[in-house]
């Protein structure tokens, strides 16, 4: 329902399984917004040069986070699909859903390049942080008089 798995299926045998769950208008909300899951998705298009070296990044970064039982990775190819929220205003865009978010505006967008050292050090930095908690630190300091 909420899609599929590209290349096989999630914790499979196939070390070199691509382990990006495929999303759709049906069930991406829900997919996203599972309970204890933290969901990186990858918003593009299959003619987009920039969104399949993400992928491609994104699925070799799957495989080594693939026994945390508690991170999905996953794409859509939004000229296939609508979304209604988080506001994509280019592509490829890359969402983090922490888990138990409620709203779909709560995903914290990727800022930094497409290697998996750059997206990994992402993961580590935000997936535990509390909402809010890095924002405040993100701000540039006030200049003192």
């Amino acid at each position: 329902e909420g899609g599929s798995l590209e290349g096989g299926a999630r914790g499979g045998s196939s070390s070199s399984a691509p382990l990006l769950l495929q999303l759709g208008s049906a069930g991406y909300e829900a997919t996203v917004l599972q309970p204890g899951v933290d969901v990186l998705v990858l918003f593009g298009a299959r003619w987009c040069t920039r969104c399949n070296l993400f992928g491609t990044e994104m699925a070799a970064l799957s495989r080594s986070f693939a026994q945390d039982g508690h991170l999905l990775f996953a794409q859509m190819d939004v000229t296939e699909h609508e979304v209604s929220a988080p506001p994509l205003h280019t592509i490829p865009a890359i969402y983090l859903f922490r888990a138990n978010s409620t709203n779909l505006a709560d995903g914290v967008l990727y800022a930094g390049d497409e290697s998996t050292r750059s997206i990994a050090a992402f993961l580590a930095l935000e997936r535990f942080a509390k909402p809010g908690e890095l924002e405040a630190s993100r701000l540039s300091p006030k200049e003192e008089l």
